[in-house]
């Protein structure tokens, strides 16, 4: 956070909490996103003044966009980009089907 906060650019920051985990595969487990992870990204935040967009709580629930259930397939990807695109912009995103 500090690296791009200093840049010339001044650009804004946006942090992301991570999505779910919906098994334990290559050591990844919800225990840690949920239980240690997104508090300390949420603590950061706090302490930074940034604002935060919950990628987890969009994507929970819906573990078929998850077909190995840890990254998520281009449908869960696209509700992330529309997630973050009404977060940044303020602006509903337009439903494309995609």
């Amino acid at each position: 956070v500090e690296h791009f906060a200093a840049l010339p650019s001044k650009p804004k920051i946006w942090l992301c909490l991570p999505v779910p985990v919906y098994a334990t595969r290559w050591g990844i487990n919800e225990k840690t996103v949920a239980g240690e992870i997104i508090p300390i990204i949420k603590k950061v935040a706090e302490e930074k003044g940034l604002p935060v967009i919950d990628l987890h709580t969009a994507l929970s629930g819906k573990p078929d966009l998850f077909p190995d259930k840890i990254h998520p397939n281009a449908k869960g990807a696209g509700l992330m980009a529309r997630v973050i695109y009404e977060a940044i912009t303020g602006k509903k995103a337009a439903q494309t089907g995609r």
